[in-house]
């Protein structure tokens, strides 16, 4: 008996669908609407104005240098894209440097609890003769992704693999690390004359 009672219940919700004024959307018109069905589509958000501060290295010692424009991409991104880029041509010629060898490529980047994990390729492990030059090259990451409000210290990763670090005083940290491990590299001040250049 109950499984008649059932079918009849099921029977009359598909009547009662079938005289209603059901309207079938085709694949194309979702995809034009996206957002409101599937949740945000990242490739359409439109670009908006960002700033963001990086660091690059002048003498021993990081250099902020902020780069404006327009991006859609996050702060945490943008920020890794354009430090990778390097150096302008205007700053080169102050004397404005990176240790972070060109060809290193950013792969992935998530945020939690205040700790940004970042993911690069094998090139950033590439190690010189001079420790300083390396450690620049940390603080240069660390600097950048903790000047993002939420952002507080970074856990490096290799192709996916998580690494441990050198820090200042020598040893090798497999915790996130913050600002303090590399404050022998703190900033130099420019005053007001702090490079700018833009998103590209």
């Amino acid at each position: 008996m109950k499984r008649v009672v059932g079918f009849v219940l099921i029977c009359l919700a598909l009547a009662s669908c079938a005289r209603s004024n059901l309207v079938i959307i085709p694949k194309s018109e979702l995809r034009r609407i996206g957002n409101g069905l599937y949740g945000s589509n990242v490739q359409n958000r439109s670009p908006n104005a960002s700033t963001v501060r990086i660091y690059l290295v002048l003498g021993t010692r990081l250099v902020a240098v902020d780069r404006t424009g327009r991006s859609s991409l996050s702060a945490p991104e943008l920020a890794m894209r354009e430090l990778l880029k390097g150096p302008s041509k205007p700053e080169m010629d102050r004397g404005i440097t990176t240790n972070i060898p060109d060809t290193v490529r950013f792969l992935d980047i998530g945020t939690n609890n205040n700790v940004a994990t970042v993911d690069l390729s094998h090139d950033f492990e590439i190690t010189t003769s001079d420790r300083t030059t390396f450690l620049l090259r940390l603080a240069q990451v660390v600097y950048t992704l903790t000047e993002i409000n939420g952002i507080q210290a970074v856990r490096f990763e290799v192709e996916g693999q998580p690494v441990s670090v050198l820090v200042q005083n020598g040893t090798l940290v497999a915790a996130p690390v913050a600002r303090g491990r590399y404050s022998d590299y703190a900033p130099v001040s420019l005053g007001q004359s702090v490079s700018t250049g833009p998103l590209v």
